[in-house]
């Protein structure tokens, strides 16, 4: 988790990062001009973590649950109204996103991608730039659960016919992550 400010600021401050999201930071490696898409970007953490770095960029933010959608644009009001962020509620399967659209891709514990995500992997091949990046981060529900994910990611990528450019299991989080950087196939 990261830490919480101290002092008055503290009464207005967001609540901790999850490591699953802290770790979603760090490996996006974002530069200021990136188009980002978010797949199931639930109540709109990552979000509000992500918008303020792309200073000439912007995030694309997709849930299927209008709830979730809905407290993620009011978390996110302002980036929204200064053009930075937009929010879709919308399947990644049923998304209709431009071609080569996104540089970065990325998913936080949506599990579709290491069972089943080959309608949805079609889907993000098309939308991802030339040397657009796909950053799957996965929290699984022990140490012991990680294999199960990281097998089925590699099966589902490799089927979908891209390139895992980093698999890495960390141990230096506290919790048990899976995290996979993925290009789509030329």
């Amino acid at each position: 988790m990261v830490p919480r400010p101290r002092g008055r600021s503290a009464e207005r401050a967001e609540p901790p990062v999850p490591a699953r999201i802290a770790a979603a930071l760090a490996v996006l490696d974002l530069a200021p001009h990136d188009r980002v898409l978010e797949i199931g970007c639930g109540r709109g953490v990552a979000v509000a973590a992500i918008a303020p770095r792309l200073t000439s960029g912007h995030l694309t933010a997709i849930d299927r649950s209008a709830v979730a959608i809905a407290a993620a644009r009011d978390r996110n009001a302002a980036h929204v109204a200064a053009g930075t962020v937009a929010f879709l509620e919308v399947s990644l399967r049923d998304a209709r996103l431009p071609p080569g659209a996104f540089t970065k891709a990325f998913a936080i514990d949506v599990n579709l991608f290491w069972l089943d995500g080959s309608a949805e992997l079609a889907v993000l091949a098309a939308a991802l730039s030339r040397g657009g990046r796909l950053h799957l981060i996965h929290q699984a529900p022990s140490h012991t659960g990680r294999p199960r994910i990281v097998d089925g990611l590699r099966r589902e990528l490799a089927a979908a016919g891209f390139v895992i450019d980093r698999l890495d299991s960390p141990d230096d989080t506290g919790v048990p992550l899976v995290v996979v950087t993925a290009r789509p196939p030329d």
